[in-house]
Order: structure tokens, then C-alpha cells, then sequence
């Protein structure tokens, strides 16, 4: 099986860098059944294929283009008396941005060359089943996968699509500059603790800029299985058990004067379960 840091050195040295000088592969592992390149196309475009697949962030580093795996270790834990304001105007020191539900994905397709499908194309699905969103998307690859490699890719893209769905911007002293894109950081503002991938930083005569998005390890430590081609298979998972909690508390909003309560849903954890959502009826 071709290796995948032999094959992202490869691909490099074609593209005209010093595989020695210009980059470094030094963090990634992997093999993977083959990748077709069929057409001419950029090494970016090939490179992104690859990345996509085993969840590697490609990022400038020391004047180097740095590949880094996602899942790393926390590189700081960083707490609000850290964090400088927003603006001179407001005490705010973190801003968050949450995607609206209906531009999320439903459903991810993914298609790749399939050995049970004698190397030709075939599509593995996940969905989500609780959400009022209809958008779709077609990822296709040149790349040779296994039923189940294919069905857990499609499964861990739709995950960090819904994980990732809220970005976070602030900033921190010029202390913090050696902060870089793809570190994972812990940052704990208003009594709640979150971790983070970094995903661009920013620097300035008085502060470093960043943003982030939420980083869950288990969007590449998941596994699935796929359906065979042509069949109509389907393989029920494990769907952790939802537990409601109704909340004694008074008035958040002066909207809300009818008689009643808030409610919200958690779930229970467990290594080979997961959970969609829930939806309260009345």
C-alpha cells in the first residue's frame, strides 16, 4: 500500500520544493489503497484530496509548509484574564459565530474508487437524522477506499461539519505569538471550557488575532461500515441514550411570560455509540 508521507513528499518534489528545506511531514503516519490522478491538475488540488481524507491541516510554519494531524494534544490552556477586549467599546474579549442550521449538511456522499466495485466508483452515505435542514453535499475523490473507509469518512465529514459550525475570534497579548494554525488549545471563558483548533492567526504591533473552530478528536477516531456497492445495505449504529432535564428557573426573557419551563437534552457517552440531536414535543 502506498505510504502517505512518501506520497505528500512526492507530490512536493514535483511541485518544485526542497522536501528537505520547504517542508515537514515529520507527524504524519498513514497508508491508504491508492489515489488516481487521471487528469492534469495542480499538486494543491492532489494534496488536498489526501489531506481531507486522513484529516491532516497543511499550514506555514518557520518558513515551512508544516502537516499536521488533527487530534493533536492541548499546546495551551488559556483563560479569560489572558484574553484583551474586542474593542475599546465593549468589555467583550470573545466572539462567537454560529452557522444557521439550514446552510448545514443533512447528507455527505462520498465517492471513491471502490475494490469491491472492481476499482470503479461507488458512494457511501451518512446522515443526520435530526435537523430541519435539507442541504446535501457530493464529495468526490480519485481515490481508492475500502466500503468502510469510504462509509467512515462520509460519517466523520458530517460530524465536523456540525462540530465546526461555530467560529471563534479573539485576542491575546503578543506573548501568545508563537500560537499557530492547526494548534489545539483550551480556552475557558465565563466559567466554560472549550477546545479549540486554531485555524488562522493574525499578528499585530499590539496583539495576536485569532480564530478558531471547536476540535472533537472523535470526528478521526470514529469507524463505520459500508454498504456494498450496488446493494442495499445499511448498518445500524449505537445511538446514545438522550437524557431531558427540565430547569426550575425564573424568566430569561420578557418574551417568555406564558406559564411553563425550560427544558434542554444531553446524552451518555460511550465509546462505540453516538448521538444525533433530540426534539422535544409538547
Amino acid at each position: 500500500m502506498p505510504d502517505l508521507r512518501t506520497t505528500i513528499i512526492d507530490i512536493c518534489a514535483r511541485a518544485g520544493l526542497d522536501v528537505d528545506a520547504d517542508i515537514d511531514v515529520s507527524q504524519v503516519t498513514g497508508v491508504f489503497d491508492g489515489l488516481a490522478v487521471t487528469d492534469r491538475t495542480s499538486a494543491r488540488d492532489t494534496l488536498q484530496t489526501l489531506l481531507s481524507v486522513f484529516f491532516i491541516d497543511a499550514v506555514e510554519s518557520d518558513d515551512k509548509i508544516k502537516f499536521v494531524p488533527r487530534g493533536q494534544a492541548v499546546a495551551a490552556a488559556i483563560v479569560e484574564d489572558d484574553l484583551i477586549p474586542m474593542s475599546d467599546a465593549s468589555d467583550a474579549v470573545l466572539q462567537i459565530t454560529r452557522a444557521q442550521e439550514s446552510d448545514l449538511p443533512r447528507q455527505i456522499d462520498v465517492t471513491s474508487v471502490s475494490e469491491t466495485n472492481d476499482w470503479q466508483s461507488a458512494t457511501q452515505t451518512a446522515r443526520r437524522q435530526v435537523t430541519t435542514s435539507q442541504q446535501m453535499e457530493t464529495v468526490s475523490l480519485d481515490l481508492a477506499l475500502t466500503d468502510d473507509a469510504a462509509a467512515t469518512l462520509a460519517e466523520a465529514l458530517l460530524y465536523a461539519k456540525w462540530v465546526e459550525r461555530e467560529s471563534f475570534v479573539f485576542q491575546l497579548p503578543r506573548d501568545w505569538l508563537w500560537l499557530e494554525a492547526a494548534d489545539v488549545i483550551s480556552l475557558t471563558v465565563r466559567g466554560i471550557t472549550r477546545r479549540l483548533r486554531l485555524t488562522k492567526t493574525e499578528s499585530t504591533t499590539l496583539y495576536v488575532k485569532c480564530t478558531a473552530v471547536q476540535d472533537d478528536p472523535f470526528d478521526i477516531t470514529y469507524s463505520a461500515v459500508g454498504s456494498k456497492p450496488g446493494g442495499v445495505t445499511r448498518v445500524l449504529k449505537t445511538r446514545a441514550d438522550t437524557v431531558a432535564f427540565l430547569l426550575n428557573l425564573p424568566a430569561l426573557s420578557d418574551s417568555h411570560d406564558e406559564a411553563g419551563f425550560y427544558a434542554l437534552a444531553s446524552y451518555v457517552p460511550t465509546a462505540s455509540s453516538r448521538w444525533p440531536g433530540a426534539i422535544l414535543y409538547g
